[in-house]
């Protein structure tokens, strides 16, 4: 009957467009090397793709980084509100677990940073080392170069204050009823030593001995006279000392001795070592909601901080992204690079197939048509 020859005719049309299509896209990628027989290569091997994989990864490569990507939207990209909320979100988040977190930051470096225990004591000596440095920098500047350049402070301005400070601490001696007792004892031990002494204690009580003493000296400890002396003596001390090392006029002066701090300082670390103390207790004197929105602050500076914004621009700018591109694309194996095609345009690939089918089938029916109606035999 005519219309089954009519269908039959179809049917092998479209199977005859399914495989081409389906022959025709595998030749894309397939074979991966050329087929030689002799000193002749057969043609379309390679396939079109392994032919001219460098070409088409130049020219992705072009089309990406010239055409697609630009530094502003690129910059725009990661600093938009959304990635700024994430941020926000996951600071707060990591801060609030800190803050009740069991672990030690040791633990974290071994957690986030995988470093070994031996690693992590090699760190702890390193600060130990530089805050002993630190401490050797310091105590081998000059008095002078410690107190007046590091500090800032003029040196007769210290001076005369320091002068102000001792005389004052003077008067106020002489009014504390402390001083009174003392006074009283260094007369009493006095007089006993004199052959009159036990006469004199009768007569006139050591009581008001010490109050003659005291008001009389009183008037005079505050009299620019006395400052004088004491601001001499200061000065004087001064110049002594002050192009010393400021470690060796410590130790000159019995206050500490350079190896006992640094040995302190060891010891402080050891006993106190911050690697080895909990997060919470670490952070226990903290104000989370003050430190939560420091951090918040800090996030949105970086964002709308003009420099932020340049910098990320000309970093993004150095970036060869066609390179990047191209050198990617050309890293894949031919088999990895087929399957990420094909990862793609699956759908796409499959409807061609289909396309290819419809199409020979229709080719078909009018093959037959004509064989049959319009030019039959």
């Amino acid at each position: 009957m005519d219309w089954i020859t009519i269908i039959m005719m179809g049917v092998v049309g479209g199977f005859i467009g399914w495989m081409t299509n389906y022959f025709a896209i595998g030749m894309l990628f397939r074979p991966y090397q050329a087929i030689r027989v002799g000193r002749y290569t057969l043609p379309f091997t390679p396939g079109v793709i392994p032919k001219r994989r460098k070409d088409i990864a130049k020219s992705i490569g072009r089309i990406v980084g010239q055409e697609l990507i630009h530094t502003k939207k690129v910059t725009d990209q990661i600093l938009n509100k959304k990635v700024r909320k994430e941020l926000k979100d996951q600071a707060l988040h990591t801060l609030s677990q800190a803050f009740r977190s069991e672990k030690t930051p040791a633990d974290l470096l071994k957690s986030y940073l995988n470093l070994s225990d031996i690693q992590i004591k090699k760190m702890e000596t390193s600060i130990i080392k530089k805050l002993q440095k630190k401490l050797d920098n310091l105590l081998a500047r000059s008095v002078w170069e410690t107190v007046e350049k590091t500090a800032g402070v003029d040196k007769a301005m210290l001076i005369g204050k320091m002068s102000k400070e001792v005389q004052g601490l003077l008067v106020q001696a002489l009014q504390e009823p402390s001083f009174r007792l003392v006074l009283m004892d260094k007369i009493h031990e006095f007089l006993k030593g004199l052959a009159f002494g036990k006469l004199v204690s009768q007569a006139i009580p050591v009581e008001k001995i010490a109050d003659k003493i005291i008001s009389g000296i009183h008037p005079h400890i505050g009299s620019e006279t006395v400052y004088e002396f004491i601001y001499q003596g200061i000065l004087q001390t001064w110049k002594k000392y002050e192009n010393e090392p400021i470690g060796e006029v410590l130790d000159s002066l019995g206050i500490l001795q350079k190896e006992n701090l640094q040995h302190m300082i060891s010891d402080m670390f050891s006993k106190n070592n911050p690697f080895h103390q909990r997060l919470c207790d670490l952070l226990a004197d903290v104000d989370e909601k003050a430190f939560e929105q420091t951090v918040l602050d800090s996030i949105d500076y970086l964002f709308e901080s003009p420099f932020i914004h340049s910098f990320l621009q000309a970093s993004v700018q150095k970036i060869d992204f066609q390179q990047l591109v191209e050198n990617e694309i050309n890293h894949f194996s031919l088999p990895e690079l087929e399957a990420k095609i094909y990862e793609i345009a699956h759908r796409e690939l499959f409807m061609i197939q289909v396309l290819g089918g419809v199409l020979g089938f229709f080719i078909g029916v009018v093959q037959a048509f004509f064989i049959l109606y319009v030019f039959p035999f």
